[in-house]
Parts: C-alpha cells; sequence; structure tokens
C-alpha cells in the first residue's frame, strides 16, 4: 500500500511550484488562524463559526456538554492485559497492516517531513507507533506510545474519533483538535478493514 496521493502531492508540490506553494501556504494559515478563533471563541461563550465544518463543532459539543476540560495532561492508555487483549483480538489487522504502516512511514520520511504514524483498532487504542526521531521528545511528553487511547471522551475531538463517527476517512487541522496540547500538529486518518477487521492508520505531521 503506498502513502496516499493527496499526502505525496502535498510534501512534492512545494519543491516544484514554490511560488504558488507560498501563495496557497499563506491561505492555509489563515484558515488556522480562524479556525483557532472559532474554537477560543466556542470555549469562552458557546458561539458557534460557520468556519468550523460540522463534524467538529458536533463533537466540540459533545466534548463541552461531557465537561472535558479544554486541556489535557497526557494521553490515557491501557497496558499489561489490556493492551495484550487488544492486540490479540486485533491480531489479522496487525499482522496485514503493521508491513504497511512500515512503508508509509517509510515513504513519508524519505521526503524529510516530521511526522508520526500509527495504528489503532476500531477503538481509538494505538496497537503500533512510529515517529520520526526528533519528533519523539515530544510524542513522549504527550504520552503517544502503543496503548494510548484516541477516543472523543478520552483526549476529545481528533481525527481519530471522527473516524471512528463518520465510518470514513478523515482529516483534521491542527486548531479543530479539542485539547491545547494537540494542535501542533495536522493529522489524516485512512480506515483500513481487512476482511471487516477494522482499523485505523494514521499520519500526523
Amino acid at each position: 500500500m503506498d502513502v496516499p496521493s493527496e499526502i505525496l502531492d502535498y510534501l512534492n508540490y512545494s519543491e516544484q511550484s514554490p511560488e504558488l506553494f507560498k501563495r496557497e501556504y499563506d491561505a492555509y494559515l489563515e484558515v488556522l488562524s480562524m479556525l483557532d478563533k472559532a474554537r477560543r471563541d466556542f470555549l469562552a461563550d458557546g458561539t458557534e463559526d460557520a468556519c468550523v465544518r460540522p463534524a467538529v463543532l458536533r463533537s466540540w459539543k459533545r466534548c463541552r456538554s461531557s465537561c472535558l476540560h479544554d486541556y489535557i495532561g497526557g494521553l490515557r492508555a491501557v497496558g499489561g492485559k489490556a493492551l495484550a487483549e487488544c492486540r490479540r483480538k486485533s491480531a489479522f489487522l496487525l499482522t496485514a497492516a503493521s508491513p504497511v504502516l512500515r512503508d508509509i512511514f517509510q515513504q513519508i520520511t524519505n521526503t524529510s517531513c516530521l511526522c508520526f504514524v500509527f495504528l489503532t483498532d476500531a477503538h481509538g487504542v494505538v496497537l503500533d507507533f512510529k515517529c520520526s526521531r526528533r519528533l519523539m521528545p515530544l510524542m513522549e511528553n504527550m504520552g503517544m506510545r502503543e496503548g494510548a487511547v484516541w477516543s472523543e471522551d478520552c483526549v476529545g475531538t481528533n481525527a481519530v474519533s471522527l473516524a471512528l463517527e463518520l465510518g470514513e476517512n478523515y482529516h483534521t487541522y491542527a486548531p479543530e483538535h479539542y485539547y491545547e496540547e494537540h494542535q501542533l500538529v495536522n493529522c489524516f486518518i485512512l480506515l483500513f478493514h481487512p476482511y471487516r477487521c477494522q482499523g485505523h492508520f494514521h499520519q500526523c505531521g
């Protein structure tokens, strides 16, 4: 399985068309600024901005009604027997998907992009995880590791939880994450379900 063409096209774009890339990158930064303001306004007084996608806004509302704080001190994780059981239940998925994950990670790192990729089960539990060396300290501080749980009730709005809800590939911009500390990365999610053993690939950078 190759890296999705959308990702490689974006990574190669800056080298092929630098001037056009700069214009589009400036527009992208403006989108991030609008979303950041929309999130802060929502957390402050519930203001709903039209620039926020419906699925993201619904997730923000659920997080707010669940009284999730907008800051998290680290990812909740399962370990020991619980993680072993998750891996046992997803044994076929791991066998099929882990080589693909390694291949995706290799292709992306060959572009000099800082990123991390991981595979979860259908409940958002991380089964496999690979990260650029320079990003590893940040990931360790966040608590990112095998067994980390990316469900909405644990970590608020994120691409994993939205893909789980919608049942489709999903991309989140950094400011769309509910928790402040997750806003350093954009995330792209691919659903992967060999013979209906569902899982998710995640590329973040």
